[in-house]
């Protein structure tokens, strides 16, 4: 009769820490949280009785799918930018809307990396490659990607490029806050890849 309130605690335990990890914002804490999760599930097992069933639920539960989902995370949640600077000549305005981009990121748990390129036909093979998800750079530099456009932007604005990769309201908030002008690059210029 004494293991009936270490039972009831466990039991206590396994719904919250469920809720934890699905309330969790960010996906680091949610991998913590799912690891304690199945800490407490090969708890509730060995207490019940079950060994055989609390060494798998620790080993694949709380070991593997963390590691697992730890390396899923770290690579699919990254932002690559590419900075345009013919003549590697910075840009007060670009250098503004990069650290906007930084922020952004922050917010939402993302990485962040970021690579000049010193030719614009660099940075398109990148963006096509899918080495590069945003490009960045003065209008002068990208009008490769602003001739078509109603409004052709000035040699100082800088201009943003993305591929379509889920990457359009991101790309649109950059927009409203920092007000650079954004261009979707065209699916059918972009081979499909592993991105």
């Amino acid at each position: 009769m004494t293991e009936t309130p270490i039972l009831f605690s466990i039991a206590l335990l396994l719904p919250l820490s469920a809720l934890l990890t699905v309330i969790q914002r960010n996906p680091y804490n949610a991998l913590i949280s799912r690891g304690v999760l199945g800490a407490v599930s090969a708890l509730a097992y060995t207490s019940l009785g079950a060994a055989d069933v609390a060494v798998t639920e620790a080993l694949m539960g709380s070991l593997l799918i963390i590691v697992l989902y730890t390396i899923a995370v770290r690579s699919t949640m990254v932002i690559r930018l590419g900075v345009v600077r013919p003549q590697g000549t910075p840009s007060a305005s670009v250098e503004t809307v990069t650290a906007a981009i930084k922020a952004a990121c922050r917010k939402k748990y993302l990485r962040f990396e970021t690579t000049d390129y010193g030719m614009v036909e660099d940075a398109i093979n990148a963006l096509k490659n899918g080495d590069a998800d945003i490009l960045l750079g003065k209008s002068d530099a990208m009008v490769v990607f602003t001739d078509a456009a109603p409004e052709h932007p000035s040699g100082d604005a800088p201009v943003l490029v993305y591929r379509p990769a889920g990457l359009e309201r991101f790309a649109r908030r950059i927009s409203m806050d920092t007000g650079v002008i954004a261009f979707r690059r065209p699916d059918t210029e972009i081979s499909k890849g592993n991105h």
